[in-house]
């Protein structure tokens, strides 16, 4: 059972909610699906990072958005040119 702890003024407060929890939370209610990598997906994002000047990180958001035939959303201009080029739709 969580404790509850004083705030400074002596009033009871709950117990926080985990980071990780609220992430989720947010995640979902942006209706945004998350996919774990597989091998497939890391191969893929390994071609994709040889092919394209993006991060490895980036790679693997374009290479699951490929394998899912999901809309890839970046800020990252160089991301959407790659995405654009493998026939990824981006938003």
């Amino acid at each position: 059972m969580a404790s509850r702890g004083l705030d400074p003024a002596g009033e009871t407060q709950s117990p926080p909610v985990s980071k990780l929890a609220a992430a989720r939370e947010a995640i979902a209610a942006l209706g945004v699906t998350v996919h774990q990598p597989n091998e497939a997906i890391g191969v893929e994002a390994a071609r994709l990072r040889q092919r394209h000047p993006i991060s490895v990180p980036d790679a693997y958001c374009l290479a699951t958005a490929k394998h899912t035939g999901s809309t890839l959303s970046s800020f990252d201009q160089k991301t959407l040119k790659a995405a654009r080029r493998e026939g990824v739709k981006v938003s």
